[in-house]
């Protein structure tokens, strides 16, 4: 959304910058850290499949 930061999961970490999309599987560590001087504004969409 806003804002730029640091994404790290498995043994990649990149740059998220607004408009990016990341996709992995959310029972992987994770971390997104805010790297601005300005708020980062993230949206964070998961589901649970059936039996988890």
């Amino acid at each position: 959304m806003s804002g730029t930061g640091t994404l790290t999961f498995a043994d990649q970490t990149g740059v998220l910058r607004a408009g990016d999309v990341a996709a992995f599987d959310s029972r992987m560590p994770h971390q997104i850290r805010n790297d601005g001087p300005d708020p980062l504004l993230a949206i964070s969409v998961y589901w649970l499949q059936p039996g988890d």
